[in-house]
């Protein structure tokens, strides 16, 4: 995998994901860089297609910047065009690159934004050509039926043909996406859908959008993807990766820089797709994101268009069958999570199930309940360290439907199941202390039976209806209520640790108790609840919170 930014760095990793390249190698960059010199890439250059053509040999296609000499342009305008590069080592070293396509509108003397680049190269089989996608403001495309891509062999699209050559020649947006302006294309084939599939980011929106095409050339009304996270910030650079970034099937992973206002800053966002043979083809985005570092992302899961959560068994080497949770909630205190989960018509094999665990790592306490081909079982791991199930309790089931229910109150943890989603029979409880829990879905099995189950009618965790009640009648153990700035606590002695909840039943605040008050600055004046907890939730209080200022 090549990092670009004005020089390219290399890296080494088991997949083709961004998460597993560990190894950069060389340390070194390899490419690119930015020069004193009167050049056409003296800003830096960007690989942005490469390709193996045989044993060690590769061919790279790169965006390139021409900065009008960086010491006069602090500000880094750029004029940008497309260049190609070989490599004879595998890409450890490249070799000096030429243009193969550059703007009709020839450079300004002085520093000003423009000229073509933002690019994607694939290689089309069926038709034996290179087709290039890039940007001068709208997506343009150009093709070059040179095995080698080489300088003078590139055509630009325009008006309905490729008759304009790829250095200096005119072009017109590609057909089809001209209402959605924008740059950084990037274009995958895929394998389960028989199209082409294109994703870039809109100059308007800021957002991610989507096009598919039968032959590379015509492409559908553009559809949005993923839109930005919010005021002023940006969803850029996007990437579909499966088995490689230029072939995917079915599941695929999304990856895209989420940019703060004014370029403060970006994070590295990675997000599941589905994609979904329908009669109007519509992309199944991810349920749930991830931000690459936190938890490594192996699993896929979508929200239908029904409501639904659909779970597919997935894992980074497109081969191997692991165990995948998806973490969708960092919950203190009590609560009670549900769902209906229901084997999907592609079910093959394996399971899925709703769990909760102390922690992220292997050996943590945690509970689950799962659901399978002919069974209901419960599995519990009581003491953190042991890596082996101590509890396991199994019943046969003969339906693909059951109802799962996980409550977490007064210190210990209890699963059930039912059949109706109204009667609820317990299958195994746990002690569980007061703690952070991950709750999560999980699924196993082989990533070629694709979806395997829905869950429907998911409610997300919540205060229970018990807790609900005490608030009727309070303790008188807090004081000086309604509250400013502070909560005083009388009899402190008997709490160790507090949680504050919105009345959705949302943690807005919690922490360990020191001395005799609690520090509500943070919080919006409202009514809330407050939960006062000794050690191993001996003794709880509940009662309601007023914040007035």
């Amino acid at each position: 995998m090549y990092w670009p930014e004005y020089e390219n760095y290399r890296t080494l990793g088991d997949f083709p994901f961004p998460e597993y390249q560990y190894t950069l190698s060389p340390q070194e960059p390899v490419f690119g860089g930015r020069l004193g010199i009167e050049r056409w890439d003296n800003g830096g250059s960007w690989l942005m297609s490469v390709f193996r053509q045989e044993g060690d040999i590769l061919v790279g296609f790169y965006h390139a910047e021409d900065h009008w000499v960086v010491a006069t342009n602090p500000e880094g305008i750029a004029w940008k065009s497309i260049a190609r590069t070989t490599s004879n080592d595998n890409g450890v070293s490249w070799a000096e690159g030429a243009q193969i396509i550059t703007s009709s509108v020839p450079r300004p003397e002085d520093p000003a934004w423009g000229g073509t680049g933002d690019n994607c190269v694939i290689w089309d089989d069926e038709n034996q050509r290179w087709i290039c996608y890039y940007q001068e403001h709208w997506l343009m495309m150009a093709v070059s039926y040179d095995v080698e891509g080489n300088p003078g062999t590139w055509f630009k699209y325009y008006n309905g043909g490729f008759d304009q050559p790829g250095l200096g020649g005119a072009n017109s947006p590609i057909p089809g996406l001209q209402s959605v302006p924008g740059g950084n294309p990037s274009v995958h084939y895929n394998s389960y859908l028989e199209k082409f599939v294109m994703v870039w980011h809109s100059w308007v929106s800021t957002s991610i959008y989507i096009s598919t095409s039968t032959d590379g050339i015509a492409w559908e009304q553009p559809r949005l993807l993923e839109p930005n996270s919010g005021t002023g910030r940006r969803a850029w650079y996007p990437t579909i990766i499966g088995s490689s970034d230029t072939e995917a099937g079915k599941i695929a992973r999304l990856y895209y820089a989420d940019i703060a206002p004014g370029f403060a800053s970006r994070d590295f966002v990675s997000k599941a797709l589905v994609f979904d043979k329908e009669e109007e083809y519509q992309p199944q985005t991810a349920w749930q994101h991830q931000r690459i570092g936190a938890v490594p992302i192996l699993g896929l899961m979508d929200s239908t268009t029904d409501n639904k959560l659909r779970i597919v068994s997935f894992d980074g080497s497109i081969e191997n069958t692991e165990n995948i949770e998806y973490y969708f909630k960092n919950k203190e205190g009590s609560y009670v999570v549900s769902g209906k989960f229901q084997l999907d018509d592609l079910y093959g094999e394996g399971s899925v199930g709703l769990s909760v665990r102390s922690g992220l790592n292997d050996g943590d306490v945690m509970a689950a309940i799962v659901l399978s081909a002919d069974r209901v079982t419960f599995l519990s791991r009581e003491t953190a360290g042991d890596l082996n199930f101590s509890g396991v309790n199994s019943i046969e089931w003969t339906s693909d439907i059951v109802w799962f229910q996980i409550e977490k109150s007064s210190g210990a943890l209890t699963c059930r199941y039912s059949s109706d989603g109204e009667e609820w029979a317990d299958i195994g409880s746990i002690p569980f202390g007061f703690s952070h829990s991950k709750l999560g879905l999980f699924a196993t099995g082989n990533p070629d039976t694709g979806t395997i189950a829905y869950i429907e009618n998911f409610e997300g965790p919540d205060l229970p209806a018990t807790t609900q009640g005490s608030l009727e009648d309070g303790s008188g153990s807090v004081y000086s209520n309604p509250s400013g700035n502070q909560v005083f606590i009388t009899n402190p002695e008997y709490y160790t640790h507090f949680s504050i909840y919105g009345l959705n039943g949302k943690i807005q605040l919690f922490g360990s108790i020191n001395g005799n008050q609690i520090d509500v600055q943070k919080l919006r004046p409202g009514l809330y609840v407050l939960s006062l907890h000794g050690r191993n939730n001996e003794r709880t209080v509940v009662e309601k919170l007023v914040i007035m200022r």
